[in-house]
């Protein structure tokens, strides 16, 4: 994984209640603005468990600002298990339980950074992508591809990764190609390979619901 100059910019930062920008940054629930990404990423979790190979890790609506409370206006838990028994393997898992009375709209998403240095990006392959539209040089918001559960990244010849979803819903359904330049930021020798479950507004015109009461789990 890539560790880069800010939390923002290192490991697998988790996007809650949404991912991507919303369209002029306004989330149509409550009316506020709620910037690129959601809250998740910047917010203070609390660790529930925690073993030799596992940690668990819960953000409640509670832990969050009153104002971001008004902002995204539901009673939410979001519990984040992390799971290294398996050698070569980390399991990521994803629970999210509505504790409101009314249903809880999310379109989330993963945002796992991987070293790769700026020249090598060219050389990248994912299992059968077409990647020859992506110019590494030029700036750019993402390349959206279809996701269909499993994908097997050549990082360069010495260094494969399988990103693969495995039981429970299967939502994430688009795959996000994104990484950086060199001119103007500190941060460029990675490539992010993002699981998303929705695209671009989607918490706004097309969320995946969650019932009061209910949960919504990924792994």
């Amino acid at each position: 994984m890539y560790q880069g100059s800010s939390s923002k910019r290192s490991g697998i930062p988790i996007l809650f209640p949404f991912a991507n920008p919303l369209k002029d940054d306004i989330f149509l629930a409550s009316g506020h603005k709620l910037s690129q990404h959601g809250f998740a990423r910047n917010s203070v979790f609390k660790i529930n468990q925690i073993s030799d190979s596992s940690l668990g890790l819960i953000l409640n609506y509670s832990y969050i600002s009153a104002e971001m409370q008004l902002i995204y206006p539901f009673k939410f838990e979001l519990k984040i298990i992390l799971d290294l028994s398996q050698e070569n393997t980390l399991i990521y898992k994803m629970i999210v339980t509505n504790l409101d009375k009314q249903n809880l709209p999310i379109a989330q998403g993963i945002h796992p950074y991987f070293f790769i240095k700026q020249l090598d990006k060219k050389a990248l392959k994912i299992s059968n992508l077409d990647l020859q539209n992506i110019d590494w040089g030029q700036p750019n918001n993402g390349y959206f591809y279809d996701f269909s559960g499993e994908v097997t990244v050549n990082l360069d010849l010495n260094k494969t990764v399988i990103i693969k979803e495995t039981g429970y819903n299967t939502d994430f359904q688009n795959l996000v190609i994104w990484s950086q330049i060199p001119e103007g930021n500190l941060d460029y020798d990675f490539v992010c390979i993002e699981p998303f479950t929705r695209k671009t507004n989607a918490i706004n015109d097309n969320p995946i619901i969650v019932r009061p009461g209910e949960m919504w789990v990924v792994q």
